[in-house]
């Protein structure tokens, strides 16, 4: 049988296609159901994708009757918000799916790997410096989506102690300051957290116009293959399967989730 790796769709081919976001879609065998809610992450409560997801989530409970459910969502397991407006403001997509689970009494669970699973075998091609620039340029795409949006210096201290934490590189800098002088080493100018087109260009797999952009290539096609044996896993344990991943996820994960769930 093909691994998950293998029937990912390629990078390539999703650029050959323009998609719809929200990108959804269902799959259903011998009696469970996967429903795949791919977003545009947004900390909007008004964006327009938060009724549709709202929509779906309710096919998904009356398909199931609620039975043997669980919902996965992106970027770590979010705190429980009393309203719907708290939930998506401080956590996106992911933190309704949470507020409207817990209504429902059905767990969540994110299935992400460790930053070292994520990277893999590609310390051996890529630098530590260029891999935590591309996961520093992450964040910072992160920072660009929030709303209101906090002071960037206090903000982007967190995911760089947490970096060094999960990372555990005995000597490594994770300053900020190292950050700025990694970016002036790789770019050939000065470092501007501002610059929104920027850091999505090279924090986007499907571009790989940069070293940059091409760790973004490599190391997204780990974590879409952890995700990918992450939901086959809850659902050869006979999970139906509500899931919130941003689009990009839901549609390269399709086909390979299509021929593994439906494979007996």
């Amino acid at each position: 049988m093909l691994a998950a790796k293998d029937l990912l769709l390629s990078h390539d081919e999703y650029q050959k296609n323009q998609y719809r976001v929200p990108y959804t879609y269902t799959i259903s065998h011998n009696g469970q159901y996967l429903y795949y809610f791919g977003a545009r992450h947004s900390f909007d409560p008004e964006h327009p994708q938060f009724p549709k997801l709202k929509m779906f989530w309710q096919d998904f409970l009356e398909e199931t009757q609620k039975k043997n459910c669980l919902v996965l969502n992106e970027g770590g397991k979010r705190p429980l918000h009393p309203n719907e407006w708290l939930a998506i403001s401080t956590g996106a997509e992911a933190g309704l799916i949470t507020f409207l689970a817990s209504k429902e009494n059905i767990k969540t669970c994110s299935p992400e790997p460790s930053k070292k699973d994520e990277i893999g075998e590609w310390l051996n091609v890529y630098t530590k410096e260029e891999i935590e620039y591309y996961f520093f340029s992450r964040a910072i795409c992160q920072w660009h989506r929030l709303l209101p949006q906090p002071d960037f210096n206090n903000y982007i201290s967190r995911p760089l102690l947490k970096h060094a934490k999960e990372l555990g590189w005995k000597g490594f800098d994770f300053s900020l300051e190292h950050m700025k002088e990694i970016h002036k080493r790789l770019f050939r100018g000065n470092f501007n957290e501002n610059d929104k087109q920027f850091f999505e260009c090279i924090a986007t797999p499907v571009y790989r116009t940069t070293i940059i952009s091409q760790i973004s290539n490599d190391l997204d096609i780990n974590r879409n293959s952890y995700i990918v044996n992450k939901i086959k896993w809850f659902w050869h344990s006979g999970k139906s399967l509500f899931v919130v991943y941003g689009s990009g996820h839901a549609i390269v994960q399709e086909p390979a989730l299509r021929k593994l769930l439906t494979t007996e």
